[in-house]
């Protein structure tokens, strides 16, 4: 399972082997993140071609604040740091410092992805409106998960929602049949972090 730190100086990012590697200063003192956020099950959050770099850059701090473990990112999702590995300032203002806390990694297509977390036992859970899904008040917290978020406009393909565990659902009450995608994944890992503690 993918453990990070959380670095108590400014972190600076680099691109190695398509994961995110970090620098730091020979003086800066590490906590495990898994320390600081619960001993309960680890809640991971997956962007799955995102276009937008400020929902990217909010749903960065919305899962800091959630207690996210991990934020995986995918295909076209905007990452913290451009190619150079320098920050981007177009994410840090709506990220606000969460990208330096929060231990992310960048895979190429939605299948490595998946292959990834499947290896390490993580539950998948699509955030879509199916008629398959579950409300998202009863997504299992038993065991470690990752909540999944799709592309802005189109949500999910069918070919990559087949490959998750569980599909769930916010219920619409509105004319509108659509949430902002930071809006809908803050919802869902609000109250899987609540659940989760018993809370």
């Amino acid at each position: 399972m993918p453990t990070g730190h959380t670095h108590l100086h400014h972190l600076r990012y680099r691109w190695i082997s398509g994961t995110c590697n970090r620098s730091k200063p020979k003086t800066s003192v590490t906590i495990p993140r898994n320390m600081i956020i619960s001993r309960h099950m680890q809640i991971h959050l997956v962007l799955n071609n995102l276009r937008s770099v400020y929902n990217a850059g909010s749903l960065f701090r919305t899962a800091d604040a959630a207690g996210v473990a991990h934020v995986h990112l995918v295909g076209t999702t905007p990452a913290p740091t451009d190619r150079f590995g320098r920050i981007r300032k177009d994410f840090h203002k709506t990220a606000l410092g969460a990208e330096e806390i929060i231990p992310w990694t960048y895979h190429e297509n939605f299948h490595k992805c998946v292959h990834y977390l499947q290896n390490n036992n993580i539950v998948l859970v699509a955030l879509e409106q199916s008629p398959n899904s579950i409300p998202y008040t009863e997504i299992p917290t038993e065991k470690d998960l990752a909540i999944i978020v799709g592309n802005e406009p189109e949500g999910f393909s069918p070919e990559d929602l087949v490959l998750c565990d569980t599909i769930a659902e916010i219920p619409q009450y509105g004319e509108k049949e659509s949430l902002n995608v930071s809006v809908a994944a803050g919802i869902a890992l609000f109250d899987v972090a609540r659940r989760s503690r018993g809370l």
